[in-house]
């Protein structure tokens, strides 16, 4: 089992050209780098659009089981009725990007999102860059702190601020996913040298190549239980996703996705 816990669909609305990605083209991918699964969620757009592509992207999953939906907002703008009436939905997380949003993640005017899906148990994916103040991963770590029983995970791999091995594995409830940044020597390090046990393959398609970031985790010279921890273990344990999932329940007709 192969879990990617970060891949776009959709359609950018500020580069229709280059930031796309469809259903079709997601599953090609996947079906050549060996990869059962896939969170998904929208690229940037206006808040409306984000939660309507979230809503065809959660819509998508009941017919094609290899999606896992995430449901992504701006979390400024969204009314708290309007975010429980959506996360009563089959979301399986929840996705928020404060750059692209612009919202600083650890400002306490947020912290009602989080205590939801802490209530709910689903996990909360942020964006996270060490170049940008609003979304620096001191921020994610201060929210893993503050709920302590809310699922975080920080997209980009520590968001390429590496100091952050030497005390992540302080946070049990604090996962790293390993898209975009750094390569094999640095995931070894993270888990073989600080003992954080809680990374979580994920891709960033389109922005990388899934068989790249596939590559990145097979080629870093883990043991076999490190390795699928990374892979599905970690992934499956904070979806709450049951051990009967495998490449065989994949439906078909996916060729008439678009």
């Amino acid at each position: 089992m192969i879990i990617d816990f970060h891949c776009h669909l959709g359609v950018d609305s500020s580069d229709e050209v280059y930031e796309r990605l469809n259903y079709k083209e997601l599953k090609d991918s996947m079906d050549k780098w060996g990869i059962d699964k896939s969170v998904a969620f929208p690229f940037n757009g206006d808040d409306q659009e984000l939660i309507e592509d979230s809503l065809d992207i959660l819509e998508k999953s009941k017919e094609y089981n290899w999606i896992i939906p995430f449901l992504r907002i701006n979390p400024k703008t969204i009314s708290r009725k309007k975010l429980e009436q959506l996360l009563e939905k089959d979301f399986k997380g929840l996705k928020l990007h404060s750059r692209g949003q612009n919202f600083d993640i650890d400002d306490e005017k947020y912290f009602w999102v989080y205590e939801n899906c802490q209530e709910r148990g689903l996990p909360v994916l942020f964006h996270s860059a060490e170049k940008e103040e609003n979304s620096h991963p001191d921020k994610v770590i201060n929210v893993a702190e503050k709920y302590p029983s809310l699922n975080v995970v920080m997209a980009h791999f520590f968001g390429n601020h590496f100091p952050l091995m030497k005390i992540a594995s302080n946070y049990p409830n604090l996962y790293v996913d390993t898209s975009m940044n750094s390569g094999t020597m640095k995931r070894k390090q993270a888990v073989e040298k600080y003992g954080f046990k809680n990374l979580i393959f994920g891709s960033d398609v389109p922005y990388d190549s899934q068989g790249v970031a596939l590559l990145k985790v097979k080629e870093a010279g883990l043991n076999r239980e490190d390795e699928e921890l990374i892979l599905h273990g970690n992934a499956e344990r904070i979806l709450n996703l049951n051990d009967n999932h495998s490449k065989n329940e994949t439906k078909a007709g996916i060729s008439q996705a678009s």
